[in-house]
């Protein structure tokens, strides 16, 4: 789909999308924005529990070693205006998940 049309799909729907949305998850994710801004999101583990709950990497079967990766690759392109996803792609396969095998999360990417 041409991201115009997406734009302004979204655009026009905006009023029934909002009104689906739960309170709690609006809280939940204006609490991790404002966590990500105040700083080194490596050393904020209240912060990374609450952003792998919401967004479900602990559903995923994977390693605390794919997470460790994880918050330090947003930690590492927090402040690039251009992010390349297929490299934080490529970074994360290189960690197994739990069963051993490895897995493109790409949905992980671009949260």
């Amino acid at each position: 789909m041409d991201i115009c049309l997406l734009t302004e799909n979204i655009n026009e729907n905006s009023g029934g999308i909002i009104d689906i949305l739960e309170e709690e998850s609006v809280a939940v994710y204006v609490f991790l924005y404002n966590e990500f801004l105040k700083g080194d999101v490596t050393l904020n583990p209240v912060s990374q529990f609450m952003y792998r709950s919401f967004y479900r990497l602990d559903n995923a079967g994977l390693t605390s070693e794919f997470k460790t990766a994880y918050f330090e690759l947003m930690q590492q392109y927090r402040n690039k205006d251009n992010i390349n996803p297929k490299e934080i792609i490529e970074e994360l396969y290189k960690y197994k998940r739990r069963k051993g095998n490895h897995s493109i999360q790409f949905s992980f990417t671009t949260n």
